[in-house]
C-alpha cells in the first residue's frame, strides 16, 4: 500500500490529528507578514522600536538572529521580543496575529473533514473558516474534552493570541510547556493513540515550533511502529527523509509540485463518511440584541420564516444573522439542517444554484435547481443567502423566480441579507430586520473589544466613533489601525490625511476587511444609476445632507433619484433629511466630485438661503434662526465652492447676510467670508471686498471690538469713500460708533452716530436712520443725558415700528428700561426689560435676548433675589456661549462670582479666560485687582 492510501486509511478510521503549521496560515492570508513565525518576530522587533523599548542597534542585531535560521538564535530573538514588549506583549499579538484573516479559505476548508485539528500557530484562521472555537493548551479540561470527542474545538498546542499567557514563543515559555505535566500527558496521548499529520510545516525543521516538538517525540517514541505523516512538495521529500531520523516515524507525503496544489490534495484525502455541517463563526456582535431576538423568535415559531435583513454596507447584517443561528435554542431545533451560503461570487442564477447545491451536497444532475428544491423539501431546515444582492442585481427577474420557488417550500425557513432597503419580489416577506447604526455605548464596546480597553478614557474616542458614523465595519477597521498606537490622536491625524484609505486590514481587497472595497461594490452596483451616483457626489459635499423639501431644488429629479440611493443603502433619512454616513461621505468626496452643473445648482440654492437674514429682526425671525441652524454647514460649503469656481460677484450680498446669520445664531463660521475677502482683494474687486468686510465687521461686533474690527472698518471706509458710496460710508461709520461705544468711549461714539445719522437721512435710508437714532439714545444714557436719550429712543422706536422691525423696537424698549434703572426705578426698568425679551426671541436676536437675561440678573441681585439673579445669568450665559461672545461671557461669569460663592474661583477663572481670548487685558487687570486671591 502506498503512503497516500495508507494516510487515507488512517483518516477514514478517525484516528488522525491534523497538526497545522505556519505554511497554512501563510497560504490562507496570501503571505501576510505575521502569518509566519519569522515574520511575526520581525514585527515584534519593529513594535519594540516603535515603543522605544529597543534601540536601532539592538534591533539590527536581533533581526540578524531572526534571519540566521539557527534555532537557538531564533529562540534568543524571540526572548528579546518578549522581554522588551513586557506589558504590551498581548497588545502586540492582538495587532499582528489577531489581525490575520483568511483571504484564501480553500486551503483550510478541507481540514475539518480529516480529523481532530491542532495547530502550533497562534492565529484564529482555522476558527474563522471552520467555526470551531480555539482551545489553548492551558485549558486542561477543554483539551481533554476535545480529544475525547466530547467537545468541538481546535487545539492550540503553543497557545492562542487572545490568551497571551498561553503563547509559547521563547526559551522560557518552551520550558514552561515542557515542564507542564498535563501538557506532556496530552502530547503523549496524541502521539500514542493518534496518527499525526503535519500540514504546512514545509521542510519541518525550518519552523522552530516543529523542531522543538519533533525533538521531544524522537526520544519519547523511539520504539513506536505507527507511522506519522508530513505533507510537503515533491522536491522536499528527499530532504525531509534525510532530516528526520527513522525513530521519528515521520513519512513525507508529496501533495504536488507547487504550494497551490495543497488545497486540492487535502480535499482528496477526505473519506466519504459523513462530516457534520458547521456554520461560520459569528464573531463579536454589539448593540444588536433586539434584531437577533426577532430572528431567533421567528425561527422558533411554527410559522414559515421569510426574513430579509436589510441595510447599508458594513452594518453587520451577516454577523447578527449568524449570531441568531448560533443561539442554542435554534441549534437544538435545527441541528445540522442549517445552511449558510455566501453569495458574493454568484454573479448569475446558475452560480447561485451551484452554491446552494454544493452546500447541500447535490451533484451529478442536469436538473440542479429541481434537485436543490427536492433536497430542501425533504425535511425542515434553514437556508440563509448572505449578500443576496450580488446575484439579484445581475438577473433580478430570474433570481426572483428561483427565490419564489424556494419560498414555496413550507418546511424551509428562508433568510436573505442584502444591501439597501428593497426586497426581492415574489416572496411574502415578514417585516424586514433593519439594524440601525450602533448606539454610542455599543459603538464604544465594539471599538474597545478590538483596540483594547486602554482607550476607554481616551478623549478622542467619541470623536472617532462619530467620524466612523457608528458603522460597525468602519469602527472595527479603525480599531485595528489603533491597536499599535498609544493614543487616538495619532490615529485621527492619519485619518485626516489618508481618510478611508486607512480603513483596511490584512492587505484589504475584500469587502469584509476594506471599507473602500465594501462601499465601491454598492456604488458600482447595476442598481445604482448614473444619476444616483451624481446625486451621491453632491450629498458627499453637503455636511448636513439635504432636507426632503429641497431635493428638487438641489438636484434635478432629486426626489426620484433619492429613492435609488435609499433602495441601495447608500443614503438614508434622518430628521427629515436625506444624508449619508460620515465615512462614506469622506470616501465619495475624495473619489467622486460633483459635475459642474450639479455643483452650480446645489451652490446656488444654498447661497440664496442667506436671504433669510432680511427677515431677522422682524416677526418670525426666530424661525429663521432654526432654519439657518439646520442649513449653516451646507451654506458654508456652497459659499466656499462658489469662491473656488471664481464666481465672486454672486456672493457680494450673501456674504453680509451670511455673517448676520452666523453672528445672530452662533452657528457656523465666518471663515468662508474671510476667504472671499482674500480672493476679492487679490482680484481687485472692491465691491465684493467691501461686502465681505461689512459682513466680517458685523460678526466682529457680536464678539467684541478688537484691532481686527478696526482694520476691517478702515479698509471698508476707504473703499466707500473712493467709490463715493454714501450709504456704504454711513454703515461703516455707524459700525465705528458701535466699536467706540463697546470700548466705553461714549463721546466718540456719539460723534460717529451723528455722522452716520446725517448720511442715512441724506440717502433716505429709514432702517439706517432708526439704527443710528437707537444707538445715539443708548450712548446718551451712558453720557447721563436722560432727556436726550428718551427722545432719541422714542423717535427710533416709532421708525422701527413703521418698518416692522420688532428687534429694533425691542432694543429701544430695553434701552428705555436701562434708563429707568439708572434713574433708580428698578420696578419700571424690569418691566421694560421683560417686555423686550419676548420680542427679541420672536425676532431671532439671540445676542439681545442674552443681554436681557443678564440685565434681569443684575436687577434681581439689587433686589436681593440671589436665586433669581443666578437663574437669569445662567440663561444669559447659555445664549452668550451659543453666539460666542467672549466679552459678555466674561461679564456674566464675573457677576456670577459674586452670587455663587461656592463656584467663585471657577467663575473668575472663566471670566479671565474669556477676556484674555479677545485681548482685553484691561478687563483682566481690573478683575485681578478686585480679586487678587483668586488669581
Amino acid at each position: 500500500m502506498g503512503l497516500v492510501e495508507d494516510l487515507k486509511q488512517h483518516i477514514a478510521s478517525g484516528e488522525t490529528v491534523i497538526v497545522v503549521g505556519s505554511g497554512v496560515s501563510i497560504q490562507a492570508t496570501n503571505n501576510a507578514p505575521c502569518a509566519s513565525w519569522i515574520g511575526l518576530l520581525d514585527d515584534g522587533v519593529a513594535y519594540a522600536v516603535q515603543l522605544g523599548r529597543l534601540s536601532k542597534a539592538s534591533a539590527a542585531t536581533t533581526r540578524k538572529q531572526i534571519r540566521s535560521k539557527d534555532l537557538d538564535l531564533l529562540l534568543g530573538a524571540a526572548h528579546t521580543v518578549t522581554a522588551k514588549l513586557g506589558p504590551d506583549f498581548g497588545a502586540w499579538l492582538q495587532r499582528g496575529v489577531g489581525a490575520l484573516r483568511a483571504t484564501n479559505r480553500e486551503v483550510i476548508e478541507p481540514l475539518r473533514s480529516l480529523g481532530v485539528l491542532a495547530t502550533t500557530n497562534y492565529d484564529h484562521l482555522l476558527t474563522e473558516v471552520t467555526g470551531l472555537p480555539p482551545v489553548p493548551w492551558t485549558d486542561e479540561a477543554a483539551v481533554e474534552q476535545v480529544l475525547r470527542g466530547r467537545r468541538d474545538g481546535i487545539l492550540h498546542l503553543h497557545g492562542s493570541y487572545d490568551d497571551p499567557e498561553s503563547v509559547i514563543l521563547d526559551v522560557r515559555s518552551y520550558e514552561r510547556l515542557v515542564n507542564s505535566d498535563h501538557s506532556q500527558a496530552v502530547l503523549t496521548a496524541i502521539r500514542t493513540l493518534k496518527t499525526l499529520v503535519f500540514v504546512g510545516c514545509g521542510e519541518g525543521l525550518s519552523d522552530p515550533h516543529f523542531a522543538t516538538f519533533f525533538k521531544w517525540t524522537e526520544k519519547a517514541f523511539e520504539k513506536s511502529i505507527f507511522p506519522h505523516f508530513v505533507l510537503c512538495r515533491r522536491k522536499e521529500v528527499t530532504k525531509i527523509r534525510k532530516q528526520h531520523l527513522p525513530e521519528r516515524k515521520l513519512h513525507p507525503v508529496a501533495y504536488g509540485k507547487e504550494y497551490s496544489e495543497l488545497s486540492g490534495f487535502l480535499a482528496s484525502l477526505a473519506s466519504p463518511r459523513h462530516v457534520a455541517k458547521v456554520l461560520p463563526a459569528s464573531g463579536p456582535c454589539f448593540g444588536r440584541e433586539e434584531e437577533i431576538r426577532s430572528i431567533v423568535d421567528a425561527l422558533l415559531s411554527d410559522n414559515p420564516v421569510r426574513i430579509a435583513v436589510l441595510g447599508t454596507a458594513g452594518l453587520g447584517k451577516t454577523t447578527l444573522t449568524l449570531k441568531a443561528l448560533h443561539d442554542p435554542r435554534v441549534q437544538q431545533r435545527y441541528g445540522e439542517a442549517m445552511h449558510f451560503i455566501r453569495c458574493d461570487a454568484a454573479t448569475s442564477l446558475d452560480a447561485l444554484i451551484g452554491l446552494v447545491a454544493t452546500e447541500l451536497g447535490v451533484t451529478g444532475t442536469q436538473q440542479l435547481a429541481r434537485a436543490v428544491i427536492g433536497t430542501l423539501s425533504a425535511k425542515p431546515c434553514v437556508l440563509v443567502l448572505d449578500n443576496f444582492e450580488t446575484p439579484w442585481q445581475e438577473k433580478p427577474l430570474e433570481v426572483e423566480e428561483f427565490l419564489a420557488s424556494l419560498s414555496a417550500i413550507d418546511s424551509l425557513q428562508l433568510i436573505v441579507t442584502l444591501r439597501g432597503k428593497e426586497r426581492p419580489a415574489g416572496v411574502l416577506w415578514r417585516d424586514p430586520v433593519e439594524p440601525p447604526l450602533l448606539p454610542l455605548p455599543a459603538a464604544r464596546e465594539a471599538f474597545l473589544a478590538i483596540a483594547g480597553s486602554r482607550f476607554a478614557n481616551d478623549p478622542q474616542l467619541d470623536t472617532v466613533l462619530d467620524a466612523m458614523g457608528r458603522l460597525p465595519l468602519a469602527i472595527s477597521l479603525f480599531a485595528y489601525a489603533a491597536q499599535s498606537e498609544p493614543a487616538l490622536d495619532a490615529v485621527m491625524k492619519r485619518w485626516q490625511t489618508k481618510r478611508t484609505a486607512m480603513l483596511q486590514r490584512a492587505g484589504g481587497k475584500k469587502r469584509v476587511n476594506d471599507f473602500e472595497v465594501s462601499f465601491e461594490l454598492s456604488i458600482s452596483s447595476p442598481r445604482v444609476t448614473d444619476e444616483a451616483r451624481r446625486l451621491l457626489s453632491v450629498l458627499a459635499v453637503l455636511p448636513a445632507g439635504i432636507a426632503h423639501c429641497d431635493l428638487g431644488a438641489v438636484f434635478e429629479n432629486g426626489y426620484e433619484v433619492a429613492s435609488v440611493l435609499r433602495a441601495t443603502g447608500l443614503a438614508f433619512d434622518e430628521g427629515g433629511r436625506l444624508t449619508i454616513l460620515a465615512p462614506l461621505r469622506a470616501y465619495v468626496s475624495d473619489h467622486y466630485q460633483p459635475e459642474l452643473q450639479d455643483d452650480e445648482c446645489m451652490a446656488a440654492h444654498y447661497v440664496q438661503l442667506t436671504g433669510q437674514a432680511q427677515e431677522l429682526g422682524k416677526a418670525g425671525g426666530e424661525a429663521v434662526l432654526v432654519s439657518f441652524s439646520a442649513e449653516a454647514p451646507n451654506i458654508e460649503t456652497a459659499i466656499v465652492r462658489t469662491i473656488q469656481r471664481g464666481e465672486l460677484e454672486s456672493l457680494a450680498k450673501p456674504a453680509v447676510r451670511y455673517c448676520m446669520l452666523v453672528s445672530t445664531s452662533g452657528v457656523g463660521s465666518v471663515a468662508p467670508v474671510q476667504l472671499l475677502a482674500i480672493e476679492a482683494e487679490s482680484k481687485g474687486n472692491d465691491g465684493v471686498l467691501f461686502n465681505a468686510l461689512e459682513g466680517l465687521i458685523w460678526a466682529a461686533l457680536s464678539v467684541a471690538p478688537d484691532d481686527l474690527a478696526h482694520e476691517y472698518c478702515a479698509r471698508a471706509l476707504a473703499i466707500a469713500k473712493r467709490r463715493g458710496a454714501i450709504l456704504w460710508q454711513a454703515n461703516i461709520i455707524h459700525d465705528l460708533g458701535n466699536i467706540e461705544g463697546q470700548l466705553g468711549r461714549h463721546e466718540k461714539a456719539a460723534k460717529r452716530f451723528r455722522q452716520a445719522l446725517k448720511l442715512f437721512r441724506q440717502v433716505k435710508r429709514g432702517r439706517g436712520e432708526a439704527d443710528a437714532l437707537a444707538s445715539l439714545g443708548r450712548v446718551e444714557i451712558y453720557r447721563n443725558r436722560p432727556k436726550a436719550a428718551r427722545l432719541r429712543l422714542e423717535e427710533a422706536r416709532t421708525l422701527f415700528k413703521q418698518l416692522g422691525i420688532i428687534a429694533g423696537e425691542a432694543f429701544c424698549i430695553r434701552q428705555l428700561g436701562e434708563l429707568l434703572i439708572k434713574q433708580g426705578d428698578l420696578k419700571g426698568g424690569r418691566a421694560r426689560i421683560e417686555q423686550a425679551l419676548p420680542l427679541f426671541r420672536q425676532a431671532g436676536h439671540l445676542l439681545h435676548e442674552a443681554s436681557c437675561y443678564a440685565k434681569l440678573g443684575s436687577i434681581c441681585e439689587q433686589q436681593s433675589d440671589i436665586d433669581g439673579a443666578n437663574a437669569n445669568r445662567h440663561e444669559a450665559l447659555r445664549r452668550f456661549e451659543r453666539v460666542r461672545s467672549p466679552l459678555n461671557i466674561g461679564y456674566v461669569h464675573r457677576n456670577l462670582a459674586r452670587t455663587e460663592s461656592a463656584k467663585r474661583v471657577e467663575h473668575l477663572a472663566a471670566a479671565r479666560a474669556a477676556w484674555s481670548s479677545i485681548g482685553r487685558d484691561d478687563l483682566v487687570k481690573t478683575l485681578d485687582e478686585a480679586h487678587p486671591t483668586a488669581n
